[in-house]
């Protein structure tokens, strides 16, 4: 996540004029044991490739095996009527196709609507409702409850669980019927709720499967 690009810079200029931390993530087929491809971030200090999951959902009704990568300390824009601004380290994740033989191809992105939110900071798939197909579990364990809040901290934390039948491409979390976007509440089968203030909800998730 803290990879940096300093491609086609001389060494004098690299500290001056290389992005810092953009993240790269590797993919390897075993037994090969050299990368397979690489998903390079794009903005400076997004760290791509904090967080990893794969699994299989549908995209505009076609089954999809994906890998979903997040960058939860990128900035992104946030907008409300005519105003927009920007959300430093709002965070986002970012949904691949994964195919054989081929580099993974960006079928849709998530973001997050607070600052410091590190929305993508954990992600986790899983079968929830039996189906066959796994729900998209991302968390956004900074989130503050109360946006003016965030001026004294916060950190409650969220988790939203997005139903694994109606992933669709492009951005999943810009479309929105509000006023304001990224809306990643309104695009959300679930949106689990810390019960405590401050308590980084959504910091670690993980699945247990029912009898």
């Amino acid at each position: 996540p803290t990879w940096r690009n300093t491609q086609g810079l001389a060494p004098q200029s690299r500290a001056r004029d290389e992005k810092q931390s953009l993240g790269r993530v590797y993919g390897f087929l075993p037994p090969n044991c050299q990368s397979s491809f690489t998903i390079s971030g794009d903005k400076a200090m997004e760290k791509l490739g904090a967080s990893l999951s794969s699994g299989h959902v549908l995209v505009n009704g076609t089954r999809k095996q994906v890998l979903l990568v997040g960058a939860p300390t990128r900035d992104d824009v946030s907008k409300m009527a005519f105003l927009t601004m920007t959300l430093h380290q709002g965070g986002s994740a970012r949904m691949y196709e994964l195919t054989p033989d081929t580099q993974p191809s960006l079928l849709s992105t998530f973001s997050g609507d607070r600052r410091f939110s590190r929305f993508g900071g954990v992600l986790h798939f899983s079968d929830l409702d039996g189906d066959g197909l796994d729900e998209v579990l991302v968390a956004a364990p900074l989130r503050i409850t109360d946006v003016t809040s965030g001026l004294m901290g916060g950190e409650d934390g969220r988790v939203y669980v997005y139903n694994g039948k109606d992933i669709t491409f492009g951005d999943m979390t810009g479309k929105c019927k509000s006023w304001t976007a990224p809306c990643p509440e309104e695009k959300a089968q679930y949106v689990l709720v810390s019960p405590e203030a401050s308590s980084r909800f959504g910091s670690s998730v993980v699945t247990v499967r029912s009898k």
